[in-house]
């Protein structure tokens, strides 16, 4: 698939908050490019010495993030209630096959 150039001249941002962590902050955003639907962005905020650089981690429509929204609760009730070993269950990233 051919690269296509990104025009931050036609990316309207229409809402934004940020969140401060320890390590990093995180931005979520809505942005609307060109014509498109308006999506929700997710970014994170990395500081140094020289100032700060941001990263677009994706974009989800509000569909998309609703479907994401309960995955991303069961991981941290599993985070929660994991005792550190490894467990063998889900999706193979690399083959995309249930295990």
């Amino acid at each position: 698939m051919p690269k296509t150039n990104f025009d931050k001249t036609v990316d309207l941002l229409i809402w934004n908050r940020k969140i401060d962590c320890v390590q990093y902050d995180y931005l979520v955003s809505i942005h609307k490019y060109k014509e498109g639907e308006a999506k929700i962005q997710f970014s994170k905020i990395y500081y140094t010495d020289y100032g700060h650089k941001i990263t677009k981690l994706g974009r989800l429509t509000s569909e998309n993030a609703e479907r994401l929204i309960p995955l991303i609760q069961e991981a941290i009730q599993f985070l929660k209630d994991w005792d550190g070993q490894k467990i063998d269950i889900g999706v193979d990233i690399q083959s995309g096959e249930e295990s």
